[in-house]
């Protein structure tokens, strides 16, 4: 090969194309990787390694890994100068609560070199190409004492000049801390494990480099914030560089980006709705005005947005409101239940469904949701009473150890673990022992009769027929011989029946006489004590067909209104305010299902 060439190629290895021209790493192996990418860091600065939580953190900083709240792709481009290109393509998403992860693609693409053999040969077309492959892991290490992150970035950097092309591995580490005080902090070691790349004769090493920046964010007027930092860089073998900027932003939605480096000035705006957003910069400290144009796309919804939009509220109290308003419920009650947090999950989907009561997959969604915190509560029962079971049993303290087993049984009967250890256990004790188990079975369930006795006569007393049948039954199922409990039973029982007659007939003239309200929440008393009372069903029915006429477009729009915000009062507990809007509902329609069902819940709560 002539050696002319291969003086070119050489230099071109050494010293690599790169958009700092007028910077001092402009030469240097590696420099293409210190052009800013995204749109964000190059109009305000490097700073952002402290700030940044989107896929661009697998090259400014990993530890930024652990912020990416859901799944999110990213693409920024750059048009250096004549035929020179930059771009970027980055995807990250979260890994369960503290962690991220993220995947990056960073291009630099020159054309139209022109190589010769000799002086008089024409001239033939090369290209040269830098590329990066990233991978990076964050992770929260402390969220609580120290809030602070880590993260780490493997790349395969590549060159390619004409013919000759070679590529190596390196590594980067970041850590990130704060806010303390709305201060966040950043470290990042660039090269940590260098990449080495030979492309002709001698081989070059990237050049290890630091930085360490800080953020400092507050709020400034109304939906104005501000975000500003600093940056200070250190590549190896050259001298120190600076950085400083500022984003204001508009309630999160529009940016106004500018910054300074040793060499000037760069600037940028930016818009963001929902989970779309487009950025701008310019760098004016270059050959020629840099601009780069980013696109970030995320996915899903988070927590926070969905808490929110719930902040907002309603304003016009209406059915397509309260609609949007349920699915925001409903979305929240699902991350819940993802998360396993069952409780919080029921009690959300319950808001959900009183906001859209006519919504037959929010309530069929409550079902499954209730159904699975009874299952968990249920698989934490057994598995804490297993437990003590095997203690006491290995213990020796077989009554003890039988106690829990037997209830286990008394959840699920089935429970073949159960069962055996209580066979084992009834092997072991002697004959005496099971006298003495039994009799002090015997000397429990007395005492247990005796107090549920004494509640179903309390409740008999009260009129509470109801629940003096409960009590009275559960007496008889450990005492099936007991006149005492048999007499309560029956007196309840007789007096329930009277009690269900007398309120029939009752709400039968009430409803004659035109006092459907009344009637109807008389028959609603018979339905709680007796369910399936097919005379209470034939009198509710009547009573309905016998009602007012059909209401009219207008009052149906009213009650919709009027029920929205009685729904609104009772979730800020404000009880009588709900009772206010719930007495003007009946005012226009004395039958609305759904109000009665809140004004259920109202009671409950008072």
């Amino acid at each position: 090969m002539n050696r002319r060439l291969t003086a070119i190629l050489l230099i071109f290895a050494v010293f690599p194309p790169s958009t700092a021209n007028s910077s001092a790493d402009g030469g240097s192996p590696g420099s293409f990787l210190r052009h800013p990418v995204g749109a964000r860091a190059g109009a305000a600065g490097f700073w952002q390694a402290a700030v940044v939580d989107d896929a661009t953190a697998v090259y400014w900083n990993p530890a930024g890994l652990s912020l990416v709240k859901k799944p999110e792709v990213n693409f920024a481009g750059t048009r250096l100068f004549e035929d020179t290109d930059y771009s970027f393509f980055g995807v990250a998403r979260h890994i369960g609560k503290n962690k991220g992860f993220g995947a990056g693609y960073i291009r630099q693409s020159s054309g139209g070199f022109e190589k010769r053999t000799n002086p008089f040969e024409s001239g033939t077309g090369f290209s040269i190409y830098n590329e990066a492959f990233f991978a990076g892991f964050g992770m929260v290490l402390n969220e609580k004492k120290i809030p602070a992150g880590a993260g780490f970035a493997l790349k395969r950097v590549s060159h390619k000049i004409d013919v000759f092309s070679d590529a190596d591995f390196g590594l980067d580490f970041g850590i990130m801390a704060g806010p303390f005080k709305k201060f966040r902090f950043s470290g990042l070691i660039t090269n940590a494990v260098k990449p080495e790349i030979k492309l002709v004769s001698r081989p070059v090493k990237y050049p290890a480099g630091w930085n360490f920046s800080f953020a400092w964010e507050n709020a400034l007027y109304r939906n104005w914030s501000l975000l500003a930092g600093a940056g200070l860089e250190k590549i190896e073998s050259q001298e120190f560089q600076t950085s400083a900027g500022a984003e204001i932003s508009y309630n999160e939605k529009a940016f106004l980006r500018f910054g300074v480096a040793d060499a000037g000035f760069s600037g940028g705006a930016g818009v963001k709705m929902g989970n779309y957003s487009l950025d701008y910069s310019v760098v004016l400290h270059e050959i020629s005005p840099l601009h780069t144009i980013g696109v970030s796309v995320r996915f899903g919804i988070t927590m926070e947005e969905l808490e929110g939009y719930i902040k907002q509220g309603m304003t016009r109290f209406s059915r397509e409101e309260a609609g949007k308003l349920a699915d925001v419920y409903s979305q929240q009650a699902e991350i819940f239940f993802k998360d396993k947090n069952y409780g919080q999950a029921v009690k959300t989907m319950e808001t959900a469904v009183l906001w859209d009561p006519e919504n037959a997959g929010m309530a069929e969604k409550l079902k499954q949701y209730k159904q699975e915190m009874e299952n968990v509560l249920n698989r934490q029962i057994i598995e804490r009473n297993s437990i003590l079971a095997l203690q006491y049993y290995e213990r020796g303290d077989f009554e003890a150890s039988r106690r829990y087993w037997q209830n286990v049984l008394e959840i699920t009967p089935e429970n073949s673990q159960a069962m055996e250890y209580i066979a084992k256990i009834d092997e072991k004790l002697s004959g005496i022992e099971k006298e003495r188990i039994e009799q002090a079975k015997k000397e429990e369930a007395l005492k247990a009769v005796h107090s549920l006795f004494n509640e179903a006569v309390g409740f008999l007393n009260k009129e509470n027929y109801p629940a003096a049948i409960l009590r009275a039954r559960k007496a008889l199922a450990l005492s099936t011989d007991n006149q005492q409990v048999k007499s309560i039973l029956l007196i309840a029982q007789e007096s329930l029946n009277l009690s269900i007659e007398k309120r029939i007939k009752q709400a039968a003239i009430l409803c004659e006489n035109r006092q459907y309200a009344e009637a109807l929440k008389i028959i609603e008393t018979v339905f709680r004590d007796s369910p399936d009372n097919k005379e209470a069903a034939q009198k509710a029915e009547i009573c309905k067909a016998s009602g007012p006429p059909e209401i009219s477009l207008e009052n149906r729009k009213k009650v919709e209104k009027l029920y929205y915000m009685a729904v609104d009062a009772y979730l800020k507990n404000d009880y009588k305010g709900a009772e206010k809007h719930i007495a003007e509902i009946y005012i226009i329609n004395l039958f609305d299902e759904n109000t009665r069902k809140l004004e259920e819940k109202i009671k409950k709560m008072k």
